[in-house]
């Protein structure tokens, strides 16, 4: 394992993921790394392992070593919850200083609003690739690499070479591709690689589905992976079908959903469609991409839409 490599990856996700998530991160390779000295929180990581005696350190650090390589999403989370109750019984004066948390803090919604606020599949995904585990099979994404970014392998590979392939096969969008090197876009340096690949994740389950779509920007494929923000745009239904717009599926915005959004019907002097935009990511740098790039994908301009919509979309 190398833990100078693990650090630095660490640091470099530091800017694209929330504060908690990162401390999360930098706690759990610490806990795992032996040239660390044993810490508080890994001594408070398993209930009925809470042991301070120096000749059980190696132990401790092995349990906790292979609950990361066996452990799956849902049982990182309660390892975490577990951690801070297990501190609270035992160092709380460690856990106001490192963490800011007191009994008030973990309270019966401490799943809701503390660790809510941590991405625990990035976390997951980080340690498995780490410690170089298989990922656990019959899961929702059943992927070896569970990563919607370069290079992308497994279903995810699949599902966005299935939005490839669509660009090339239709004559409207075919010219996006143009003076575009395909393995390059998928994150290879060489075709032989990205052929292999796409060999091995067609050996996957097929019938999994994976949350997630793919769109070709600005020359780059974008994800709208486990976001969970979304954003909802109101347009005229007349405007809407006389500009053809490409958004999928849009709904009426009839007085049911007005209600459901807290919307004054008066605010609409026509028939509207309701749309729901997800956040997208660039799959080479992780960064957003620009609101008014998601919104050209479609056609739309941001003067076609209604002022009550979603103020990160106007």
């Amino acid at each position: 394992m190398d833990f100078k490599n693990g650090y630095e990856e660490i640091e470099s996700i530091k800017p694209r993921t929330s504060y908690l998530t990162y401390l999360t991160l930098m706690d759990w390779l610490k806990s795992i790394d032996p040239q660390q000295e044993m810490s508080t929180l890994l001594k408070n990581s398993f209930s009925t392992l809470y042991i301070k005696r120096k000749d059980k350190d190696n132990e401790l650090r092995d349990n906790f070593l292979k609950f990361l390589e066996e452990g799956y999403e849902d049982e990182y989370l309660k390892k975490r919850q577990e951690q801070f109750e297990n501190m609270l019984q035992f160092d709380p004066d460690y856990l106001l200083e490192n963490y800011g948390l007191t009994e008030y803090d973990l309270s019966d919604d401490f799943s809701e609003t503390y660790l809510s606020k941590i991405d625990f599949n990035k976390i997951y995904i980080f340690f498995k690739k780490f410690l170089k585990s298989t990922i656990k099979e019959e899961t929702e994404t059943d992927i070896e690499c569970d990563y919607p970014f370069l290079p992308l392998t497994g279903l995810f590979l699949l599902k966005a070479l299935g939005t490839i392939n669509f660009i090339k096969e239709c004559s409207e969008k075919s010219n996006q591709l143009k003076g575009l090197i395909i393995h390059e876009l998928f994150g290879y340096e060489n075709n032989e690689d990205f052929l292999n690949e796409i060999k091995k994740a067609n050996k996957l389950e097929k019938d999994v589905d994976i949350d997630c779509d793919f769109y070709l920007v600005n020359k780059t494929l974008a994800n709208d992976f486990h976001w969970g923000d979304r954003a909802e745009v109101f347009i005229s239904k007349k405007l809407f079908e006389r500009q053809g717009l490409t958004y999928p599926n849009p709904e009426e915005l009839d007085d049911e959903r007005m209600e459901e959004l807290l919307l004054d019907p008066d605010e609409f002097d026509e028939p509207m469609y309701e749309l729901v935009f997800d956040f997208w990511t660039y799959c080479d740098t992780e960064e957003r991409v620009e609101v008014s790039d998601i919104l050209n994908y479609y056609g739309i301009e941001k003067r076609f839409l209604h002022p009550l919509s979603d103020y990160r979309f106007l």
